[in-house]
């Protein structure tokens, strides 16, 4: 994919190499203060000159999957990008090629999502950057080493990438931060000593977790919701949770590995303290067929539940009926 975005650049930059000065306006927009922009072909190695419109507190750029003919491709953004769009507090570049980013210190809320980002870098300078929003989703992040200098994040989202292990020195310094959103990443167990303390929503979703570590004496004083349905869990500890996310309101844990005692003894914990365990409404359906007061089952665990069931049926008729033919063949023996 990478190569194919790599050549896309490089046959558009041919297109439009003569035109030194490129001009853009606004695309007719309902929301007041953004500025929404169409066809911005920009690579830092290109000599074109982007003349934007300034005033806005808002940039965006989206191709959006039904979009016909030219797109835009903005293969790297940093602080020269920035600095030519006027230095908007709120930028939005989504699915438009993008696989570098360089983070300007100015810069307020970010999102990226949707591209084929796999590294980015702070902008040179003194000073802590500003940044308190940043969304990566549906990326290729596998290393957040830089993260630990967004001092100001609050939201980080990072759903949908390549991220294996959280580690406490890359989160530690993010004391601002309420919201985090690792779903569908490839993490494979939970250090709670990892997580940053300020924390109020935790998203978990579909990853590979199948350990939580409690961390004693590690709590997450500010944790009200916290979601890690879809992983690879075989136990919950449901007091161990309550006592180190005390003021918990809302934990997901469907579609684990949990048995139907295990689901059971969590739900009855969680009961005690008043905290909800189904992400479904009452009156709503279940995207289910097997749950237990609304949290699902894993489907796979009860099809292998039921098939080691079935099997251990068939080995118990089947001992019972070579003992019957043992017994009936020494009662023949005997009476010979």
């Amino acid at each position: 994919m990478t190569v194919t975005v790599k050549l896309l650049t490089t046959i558009i930059f041919c297109l439009v190499v003569d035109a030194k000065v490129q001009n853009h306006t606004c695309v007719p927009s309902s929301f007041r203060g953004v500025c929404v922009l169409e066809y911005i072909f920009y690579h830092p190695s290109n000599t074109t000159s982007h003349i934007f419109p300034t005033g806005y507190p808002l940039i965006r750029v989206h191709n959006n999957w039904w979009m016909r003919g030219a797109r835009s491709v903005i293969s790297h953004f940093d602080a020269k990008l920035y600095n030519q769009l006027g230095q908007p507090a709120a930028v939005e570049m989504i699915s438009v090629y993008m696989n570098s980013l360089e983070i300007p210190h100015s810069l307020q809320q970010a999102n990226f999502a949707e591209n084929a980002i796999d590294r980015f870098t702070i902008e040179a300078g003194t000073g802590e950057p500003s940044l308190s929003s940043l969304d990566l989703s549906s990326n290729h992040i596998s290393d957040l080493a830089n993260i630990s200098s967004l001092t100001n994040l609050e939201f980080l989202y990072l759903a949908a990438n390549q991220i294996t292990t959280i580690d406490k020195r890359i989160l530690e310094p993010l004391i601002k931060l309420k919201y985090l959103n690792l779903n569908n990443n490839k993490l494979v167990q939970l250090s709670l000593g990892a997580i940053p303390q300020s924390l109020i929503f935790l998203w978990l979703y579909y990853n590979e977790i199948s350990v939580i570590s409690y961390d004693s004496p590690t709590t997450l004083h500010f944790l009200e919701v916290f979601n890690i349905e879809g992983n690879e869990l075989k136990t919950l500890d449901g007091s161990a949770l309550i006592q180190a996310m005390p003021r918990l309101r809302i934990v997901s844990f469907g579609d684990n590995k949990l048995d139907r005692n295990s689901v059971s003894e969590a739900i009855d914990i969680l009961k005690r303290y008043n905290v909800s365990f189904s992400p479904v409404n009452e009156g709503d359906s279940v995207n289910c067929d097997n749950h237990i007061e609304r949290v699902c089952l894993n489907e796979q665990l009860m099809e292998n539940s039921w098939l080691k069931a079935a099997l251990l049926s068939l080995l118990t008729v089947a001992t019972g009926s070579a003992f019957v033919w043992i017994v009936w063949r020494v009662f023949l023996a005997m009476n010979k």
